[in-house]
């Protein structure tokens, strides 16, 4: 019985010290290609670990990141700029392309093909935690400025 209980926490010390994604989880049936492929919505998004959900409901709204086992995805949002409270500018953006992960799994890679932003640029994100629905990510831009985006389908 002592072994049995001895083999038990071995066996999931070495579970939780290879988990794949900072936040999780430690073991999962399905595939990291199959638990990213969803149709995506910011839950909360950090800018430099302050929380800035609020902000990101104007600047994304409508916000859909849509992601395919194919190897495609597509992004569209609003961005809405408010006056004393009258909207005063709408602004659709959309892009669309390919993604695909690192070697090891730990980023995921966006490359447009197509956007309404002449500015679109690939783009790699670090992902934290990747469930069948929940997905965190993280990126830092090149002045050091780290975003979080926590995302539900």
């Amino acid at each position: 019985m002592k072994k049995l209980v001895a083999l038990s926490l071995l066996f999931l010390i070495l579970l939780s010290s290879c988990k794949k994604y900072p936040d999780g989880p430690a073991l999962s049936l399905r595939s990291k290609k199959e638990r990213l492929s969803n149709t995506w919505h910011i839950n909360k998004y950090y800018y430099n670990n302050e929380d800035k959900t609020g902000d990101a409901q104007y600047l994304f709204a409508d916000y859909t990141l849509v992601i395919n086992k194919n190897g495609t995805y597509s992004l569209s949002f609003h961005t809405k700029v408010y006056f004393l409270t009258v909207l005063i500018l709408d602004t659709p953006s959309s892009e669309s392309g390919k993604w695909a992960f690192n070697d090891d799994k730990s980023f995921v890679n966006f490359t447009p093909e197509t956007s309404t932003n002449s500015n679109a640029s690939s783009s790699s994100y670090k992902i934290l935690m990747l469930k069948e629905k929940e997905l965190h990510a993280q990126t830092i831009d090149s002045n050091g400025n780290k975003t979080v985006v926590y995302l539900k389908p």
